[in-house]
Protein backbone atom coordinates (compact mmCIF):
# COMPACT_ATOMS: atom_id res chain seq x y z
CA UNK A 1 0.00 0.00 0.00
CA UNK A 2 1.43 3.38 -0.96
CA UNK A 3 2.50 6.02 1.54
CA UNK A 4 0.18 8.45 -0.23
CA UNK A 5 -2.85 6.27 0.48
CA UNK A 6 -1.81 5.74 4.09
CA UNK A 7 -1.33 9.49 4.53
CA UNK A 8 -4.75 10.21 3.06
CA UNK A 9 -6.41 7.68 5.35
CA UNK A 10 -4.60 8.97 8.44
CA UNK A 11 -5.61 12.53 7.52
CA UNK A 12 -9.20 11.31 7.47
CA UNK A 13 -8.72 9.72 10.91
CA UNK A 14 -7.54 13.10 12.22
CA UNK A 15 -10.53 14.81 10.63
CA UNK A 16 -12.93 12.30 12.20
CA UNK A 17 -11.30 12.75 15.61
CA UNK A 18 -11.86 16.52 15.43
CA UNK A 19 -15.61 15.99 15.08
CA UNK A 20 -15.74 14.41 18.54
CA UNK A 21 -17.71 16.12 21.25
CA UNK A 22 -15.89 19.07 22.78
CA UNK A 23 -16.26 18.15 26.43
CA UNK A 24 -14.10 15.03 26.67
CA UNK A 25 -11.32 16.46 28.88
CA UNK A 26 -9.14 15.02 30.35
CA UNK A 27 -9.44 12.26 27.74
CA UNK A 28 -7.78 12.61 24.32
CA UNK A 29 -9.32 13.05 20.90
CA UNK A 30 -9.36 9.68 19.16
CA UNK A 31 -10.21 8.73 15.60
CA UNK A 32 -10.33 5.37 13.82
CA UNK A 33 -10.65 4.47 10.13
CA UNK A 34 -10.99 0.97 8.68
CA UNK A 35 -10.19 0.68 4.99
CA UNK A 36 -10.12 -2.01 2.34
CA UNK A 37 -7.59 -0.50 -0.03
CA UNK A 38 -8.94 2.89 -1.04
CA UNK A 39 -12.41 2.25 0.33
CA UNK A 40 -13.33 3.30 3.88
CA UNK A 41 -15.63 0.69 5.40
CA UNK A 42 -15.81 1.97 8.99
CA UNK A 43 -15.21 5.13 11.02
CA UNK A 44 -15.31 5.98 14.70
CA UNK A 45 -14.38 8.75 17.09
CA UNK A 46 -14.43 9.40 20.83
CA UNK A 47 -17.73 11.22 21.26
CA UNK A 48 -18.02 11.69 25.02
CA UNK A 49 -16.65 10.34 28.27
CA UNK A 50 -19.08 7.42 28.42
CA UNK A 51 -18.75 6.38 24.78
CA UNK A 52 -17.04 3.26 23.48
CA UNK A 53 -13.56 3.43 22.01
CA UNK A 54 -13.53 4.67 18.39
CA UNK A 55 -12.03 1.37 17.24
CA UNK A 56 -15.17 -0.43 18.44
CA UNK A 57 -17.46 1.99 16.60
CA UNK A 58 -15.40 1.52 13.42
CA UNK A 59 -15.43 -2.28 13.74
CA UNK A 60 -19.22 -2.32 14.17
CA UNK A 61 -19.63 -0.11 11.11
CA UNK A 62 -17.29 -2.29 9.04
CA UNK A 63 -18.80 -5.63 10.06
CA UNK A 64 -17.40 -8.49 7.99
CA UNK A 65 -15.52 -6.02 5.79
CA UNK A 66 -13.01 -5.61 8.62
CA UNK A 67 -11.54 -9.00 7.66
CA UNK A 68 -8.11 -8.36 6.09
CA UNK A 69 -8.53 -4.56 6.32
CA UNK A 70 -6.21 -1.82 7.59
CA UNK A 71 -7.01 0.12 10.74
CA UNK A 72 -5.77 3.72 11.01
CA UNK A 73 -5.53 5.28 14.49
CA UNK A 74 -4.27 8.67 15.63
CA UNK A 75 -3.55 7.24 19.08
CA UNK A 76 -2.60 3.79 20.29
CA UNK A 77 -5.63 1.75 21.42
CA UNK A 78 -6.48 1.42 25.09
CA UNK A 79 -4.74 -1.47 26.82
CA UNK A 80 -6.87 -4.13 28.46
CA UNK A 81 -6.89 -7.85 29.06
CA UNK A 82 -9.58 -10.33 28.15
CA UNK A 83 -11.76 -10.96 25.12
CA UNK A 84 -13.81 -7.78 25.61
CA UNK A 85 -10.81 -5.47 25.40
CA UNK A 86 -10.31 -3.20 22.39
CA UNK A 87 -7.13 -4.92 21.21
CA UNK A 88 -8.76 -8.36 21.47
CA UNK A 89 -11.72 -7.18 19.39
CA UNK A 90 -9.39 -5.74 16.74
CA UNK A 91 -7.65 -9.10 16.45
CA UNK A 92 -10.92 -11.06 16.49
CA UNK A 93 -12.36 -8.92 13.69
CA UNK A 94 -9.57 -10.05 11.36
CA UNK A 95 -7.79 -6.70 10.94
CA UNK A 96 -4.54 -7.42 9.07
CA UNK A 97 -2.65 -4.18 9.50
CA UNK A 98 -2.67 -1.24 11.94
CA UNK A 99 -1.20 2.23 11.29
CA UNK A 100 -0.78 4.36 14.43
CA UNK A 101 0.20 8.03 14.48
CA UNK A 102 1.20 8.20 18.17
CA UNK A 103 1.85 5.93 21.08
CA UNK A 104 -0.28 6.73 24.11
CA UNK A 105 2.04 8.23 26.77
CA UNK A 106 -0.29 7.06 29.52
CA UNK A 107 1.98 4.79 31.62
CA UNK A 108 -0.79 2.19 31.71
CA UNK A 109 -0.61 1.92 27.91
CA UNK A 110 2.58 3.36 26.32
CA UNK A 111 3.33 0.72 23.72
CA UNK A 112 1.69 -2.23 25.46
CA UNK A 113 -1.28 -2.31 23.08
CA UNK A 114 1.02 -2.02 20.07
CA UNK A 115 3.11 -4.93 21.33
CA UNK A 116 -0.03 -6.97 21.94
CA UNK A 117 -1.15 -6.39 18.34
CA UNK A 118 2.26 -7.44 17.04
CA UNK A 119 2.26 -10.55 19.21
CA UNK A 120 -1.11 -11.48 17.69
CA UNK A 121 0.51 -11.37 14.24
CA UNK A 122 -0.76 -8.02 12.98
CA UNK A 123 1.49 -5.74 10.98
CA UNK A 124 1.88 -2.46 12.90
CA UNK A 125 3.54 0.78 11.78
CA UNK A 126 3.93 4.00 13.79
CA UNK A 127 4.61 7.69 13.31
CA UNK A 128 2.53 8.66 10.27
CA UNK A 129 1.32 12.29 10.66
CA UNK A 130 2.64 12.20 14.22
CA UNK A 131 3.13 15.98 14.34
CA UNK A 132 -0.50 16.63 13.40
CA UNK A 133 -1.66 14.07 15.97
CA UNK A 134 0.45 15.75 18.67
CA UNK A 135 -1.09 19.15 17.94
CA UNK A 136 -4.59 17.71 18.07
CA UNK A 137 -3.93 16.13 21.45
CA UNK A 138 -1.53 18.68 22.92
CA UNK A 139 -3.67 19.10 26.05
CA UNK A 140 -3.67 15.36 26.75
CA UNK A 141 0.03 14.91 26.00
CA UNK A 142 1.05 17.77 28.32
CA UNK A 143 -1.12 16.27 31.06
CA UNK A 144 0.30 12.76 30.64
CA UNK A 145 3.94 13.76 30.21
CA UNK A 146 4.21 16.62 32.72
CA UNK A 147 1.05 16.57 34.86
CA UNK A 148 0.50 20.25 34.12
CA UNK A 149 -2.18 22.09 32.13
CA UNK A 150 -1.46 23.25 28.58
CA UNK A 151 -1.57 27.07 28.57
CA UNK A 152 -2.43 29.20 25.55
CA UNK A 153 -1.91 32.94 25.87
CA UNK A 154 -4.60 34.79 23.91
CA UNK A 155 -4.70 38.49 23.10
CA UNK A 156 -6.85 40.70 20.90
CA UNK A 157 -5.06 43.84 19.75
CA UNK A 158 -4.92 46.57 17.13
CA UNK A 159 -2.48 46.60 14.22
CA UNK A 160 -0.12 48.78 16.26
CA UNK A 161 -0.16 46.38 19.19
CA UNK A 162 -2.67 48.03 21.53
CA UNK A 163 -5.31 46.02 23.38
CA UNK A 164 -7.08 49.09 24.79
CA UNK A 165 -7.00 52.85 24.51
CA UNK A 166 -5.39 55.13 27.10
CA UNK A 167 -8.92 55.40 28.58
CA UNK A 168 -9.03 51.58 29.02
CA UNK A 169 -11.66 51.17 26.30
CA UNK A 170 -11.28 47.79 24.60
CA UNK A 171 -14.81 47.21 23.35
CA UNK A 172 -15.05 45.52 19.94
CA UNK A 173 -11.46 45.96 18.83
CA UNK A 174 -11.91 42.77 16.81
CA UNK A 175 -14.69 41.74 14.41
CA UNK A 176 -17.72 39.54 15.07
CA UNK A 177 -16.13 36.42 13.47
CA UNK A 178 -13.15 36.82 15.81
CA UNK A 179 -15.36 37.17 18.86
CA UNK A 180 -17.21 34.03 17.78
CA UNK A 181 -13.86 32.26 17.44
CA UNK A 182 -13.00 33.19 21.05
CA UNK A 183 -16.20 31.50 22.24
CA UNK A 184 -15.25 28.40 20.25
CA UNK A 185 -11.87 28.43 21.96
CA UNK A 186 -13.47 28.67 25.39
CA UNK A 187 -15.48 25.58 24.55
CA UNK A 188 -12.26 23.64 23.98
CA UNK A 189 -10.41 24.68 27.15
CA UNK A 190 -11.07 23.56 30.70
CA UNK A 191 -10.43 27.02 32.15
CA UNK A 192 -10.06 30.70 31.28
CA UNK A 193 -7.59 32.73 33.35
CA UNK A 194 -7.48 36.50 33.84
CA UNK A 195 -5.92 38.93 36.30
CA UNK A 196 -7.68 41.14 38.81
CA UNK A 197 -6.98 44.28 36.74
CA UNK A 198 -9.02 42.82 33.86
CA UNK A 199 -11.91 42.22 36.27
CA UNK A 200 -11.70 45.77 37.59
CA UNK A 201 -11.47 47.49 34.20
CA UNK A 202 -13.53 45.24 31.89
CA UNK A 203 -15.64 43.06 34.23
CA UNK A 204 -15.90 40.18 31.71
CA UNK A 205 -18.26 37.25 32.21
CA UNK A 206 -16.00 34.74 30.38
CA UNK A 207 -18.99 32.69 29.31
CA UNK A 208 -19.07 30.31 26.35
CA UNK A 209 -21.73 30.83 23.69
CA UNK A 210 -20.39 28.22 21.24
CA UNK A 211 -22.68 25.44 20.05
CA UNK A 212 -22.31 22.36 22.29
CA UNK A 213 -19.93 24.33 24.49
CA UNK A 214 -20.05 24.72 28.23
CA UNK A 215 -18.76 27.45 30.51
CA UNK A 216 -15.12 26.83 31.46
CA UNK A 217 -13.64 27.27 34.90
CA UNK A 218 -13.02 30.97 35.55
CA UNK A 219 -9.69 31.56 37.27
CA UNK A 220 -8.88 35.02 38.60
CA UNK A 221 -5.34 35.81 39.77
CA UNK A 222 -6.03 38.22 42.62
CA UNK A 223 -3.11 38.36 45.03
CA UNK A 224 -4.98 40.47 47.62
CA UNK A 225 -8.48 39.06 47.17
CA UNK A 226 -9.92 42.38 45.94
CA UNK A 227 -12.43 40.97 43.43
CA UNK A 228 -15.87 42.62 43.77
CA UNK A 229 -18.54 40.16 44.87
CA UNK A 230 -20.88 41.34 42.09
CA UNK A 231 -18.34 40.63 39.32
CA UNK A 232 -19.78 39.03 36.20
CA UNK A 233 -17.48 36.01 36.50
CA UNK A 234 -19.79 34.80 39.29
CA UNK A 235 -22.91 35.11 37.13
CA UNK A 236 -24.69 32.30 35.33
CA UNK A 237 -24.70 32.45 31.54
CA UNK A 238 -28.43 31.62 31.58
CA UNK A 239 -30.88 31.59 34.50
CA UNK A 240 -31.45 27.84 34.24
CA UNK A 241 -27.77 26.89 34.25
CA UNK A 242 -25.73 26.02 37.33
CA UNK A 243 -23.38 28.60 38.77
CA UNK A 244 -20.06 28.57 36.87
CA UNK A 245 -17.00 27.23 38.69
CA UNK A 246 -14.77 30.13 39.80
CA UNK A 247 -11.33 29.98 41.40
CA UNK A 248 -9.83 33.08 43.00
CA UNK A 249 -6.09 32.68 43.54
CA UNK A 250 -4.51 34.81 46.25
CA UNK A 251 -0.96 35.30 47.47
CA UNK A 252 -1.88 35.65 51.13
CA UNK A 253 -4.40 34.22 53.55
CA UNK A 254 -7.57 36.31 53.63
CA UNK A 255 -9.53 37.27 56.75
CA UNK A 256 -12.28 34.76 57.53
CA UNK A 257 -15.00 37.33 56.79
CA UNK A 258 -13.64 38.04 53.32
CA UNK A 259 -12.99 34.36 52.66
CA UNK A 260 -16.56 33.42 53.57
CA UNK A 261 -17.96 36.24 51.43
CA UNK A 262 -16.05 35.01 48.37
CA UNK A 263 -17.20 31.45 48.97
CA UNK A 264 -20.78 32.62 49.32
CA UNK A 265 -20.43 34.44 45.98
CA UNK A 266 -19.42 31.14 44.41
CA UNK A 267 -15.63 31.16 44.49
CA UNK A 268 -13.16 28.55 45.56
CA UNK A 269 -10.17 30.36 47.04
CA UNK A 270 -6.63 29.03 46.59
CA UNK A 271 -3.74 30.65 48.41
CA UNK A 272 -0.57 30.10 46.37
CA UNK A 273 2.10 32.64 47.33
CA UNK A 274 5.41 33.10 45.60
CA UNK A 275 7.80 32.65 48.51
CA UNK A 276 10.44 34.81 46.81
CA UNK A 277 8.08 37.81 46.89
CA UNK A 278 7.24 37.55 50.59
CA UNK A 279 8.71 40.16 52.90
CA UNK A 280 9.51 42.69 50.18
CA UNK A 281 8.10 46.20 49.90
CA UNK A 282 5.75 45.15 47.09
CA UNK A 283 2.67 43.01 47.67
CA UNK A 284 3.28 39.25 47.56
CA UNK A 285 2.73 37.61 44.18
CA UNK A 286 1.04 34.39 43.13
CA UNK A 287 3.37 31.50 42.29
CA UNK A 288 2.03 30.67 38.82
CA UNK A 289 4.37 27.73 38.34
CA UNK A 290 3.17 25.95 41.50
CA UNK A 291 -0.41 26.93 40.71
CA UNK A 292 -0.26 24.84 37.53
CA UNK A 293 0.39 21.72 39.60
CA UNK A 294 -2.53 22.51 41.91
CA UNK A 295 -4.91 23.11 39.00
CA UNK A 296 -3.88 19.88 37.30
CA UNK A 297 -4.92 17.98 40.42
CA UNK A 298 -8.42 19.34 39.78
CA UNK A 299 -8.34 17.76 36.29
CA UNK A 300 -7.81 21.17 34.68
CA UNK A 301 -5.64 20.13 31.74
CA UNK A 302 -5.91 23.25 29.57
CA UNK A 303 -6.03 26.99 30.28
CA UNK A 304 -6.84 29.88 27.98
CA UNK A 305 -4.99 32.88 29.42
CA UNK A 306 -6.98 35.90 28.25
CA UNK A 307 -5.37 38.72 30.19
CA UNK A 308 -4.33 41.19 31.10
CA UNK A 309 -0.92 42.56 30.23
CA UNK A 310 0.58 42.19 33.71
CA UNK A 311 -0.57 38.57 34.03
CA UNK A 312 0.66 37.68 30.55
CA UNK A 313 4.10 39.07 31.41
CA UNK A 314 4.17 37.12 34.67
CA UNK A 315 3.06 33.92 32.92
CA UNK A 316 5.79 34.23 30.31
CA UNK A 317 8.38 34.92 32.99
CA UNK A 318 7.19 31.89 34.98
CA UNK A 319 7.54 29.70 31.89
CA UNK A 320 4.01 28.31 32.00
CA UNK A 321 2.94 29.40 28.49
CA UNK A 322 3.00 26.75 25.75
CA UNK A 323 1.27 28.53 22.89
CA UNK A 324 0.42 32.10 21.89
CA UNK A 325 -2.45 33.42 19.79
CA UNK A 326 -2.71 37.06 18.74
CA UNK A 327 -5.96 38.31 17.19
CA UNK A 328 -4.97 41.37 15.18
CA UNK A 329 -7.56 43.92 14.04
CA UNK A 330 -6.92 46.35 11.13
CA UNK A 331 -7.10 49.39 13.40
CA UNK A 332 -4.52 51.85 14.70
CA UNK A 333 -5.11 53.10 18.26
CA UNK A 334 -1.85 54.81 19.20
CA UNK A 335 -1.04 56.47 22.49
CA UNK A 336 2.01 56.03 24.69
CA UNK A 337 -0.25 55.19 27.64
CA UNK A 338 -2.44 52.72 25.74
CA UNK A 339 -2.25 49.15 27.03
CA UNK A 340 -0.22 46.51 25.20
CA UNK A 341 -0.81 42.75 25.41
CA UNK A 342 2.37 41.97 27.38
CA UNK A 343 3.50 44.48 29.99
CA UNK A 344 5.78 43.99 32.99
CA UNK A 345 9.47 44.86 32.79
CA UNK A 346 10.12 43.17 29.45
CA UNK A 347 13.64 42.29 28.31
CA UNK A 348 16.60 44.67 28.21
CA UNK A 349 18.08 43.34 24.98
CA UNK A 350 16.56 41.85 21.84
CA UNK A 351 18.61 38.67 22.18
CA UNK A 352 16.74 38.01 25.46
CA UNK A 353 13.35 38.02 23.69
CA UNK A 354 11.19 34.90 23.82
CA UNK A 355 11.28 33.03 20.53
CA UNK A 356 8.01 31.80 19.03
CA UNK A 357 8.23 28.69 16.85
CA UNK A 358 6.02 27.02 14.23
CA UNK A 359 4.28 30.30 13.39
CA UNK A 360 1.05 30.20 11.39
CA UNK A 361 -1.56 32.75 10.41
CA UNK A 362 -5.05 32.82 8.92
CA UNK A 363 -7.81 35.40 8.43
CA UNK A 364 -10.81 35.68 10.76
CA UNK A 365 -13.24 38.01 9.02
CA UNK A 366 -11.38 41.30 8.66
CA UNK A 367 -8.91 40.29 11.40
CA UNK A 368 -5.84 38.09 11.44
CA UNK A 369 -5.06 35.17 13.76
CA UNK A 370 -1.32 34.70 14.34
CA UNK A 371 -0.26 31.75 16.48
CA UNK A 372 2.86 29.85 17.42
CA UNK A 373 4.51 27.81 20.14
CA UNK A 374 6.85 28.83 22.92
CA UNK A 375 7.39 25.22 23.96
CA UNK A 376 6.56 22.13 21.92
CA UNK A 377 6.05 18.59 23.16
Amino acid sequence: MSDTLDTRMMARALEVARTGFLNISPDPHRGAIIAQGEHIVGEGYFAHKESQDPEIHALKAAGEQAQGATLYLILEPAYSLGEEGTVAQIVAAGIRRVVVALRDPNPNVNGRSIQKLKTAGLEVSEGLLASEARHLNEFYLKDMLMRRPFVTMLSAMSLDGKMATSMHDSQEITSAPTREYVHQLRAQYDAVMIGINTVMHDNPQLSCKALRGRDPWRIVIDSQGRIPLNSKVFQRSHPGQPRPPVIVVTADDLPDERLNALRHAGAEVICCPDEDSMGHDCYPRVDLDRLMLLLNRKNITSILLEGGGTLRAAALKAGIVDKVQFLVAPKIIGGAMAKSPVEGEGVSFVYEAIDVKSMQWRPLGSDLLIEGYISEL
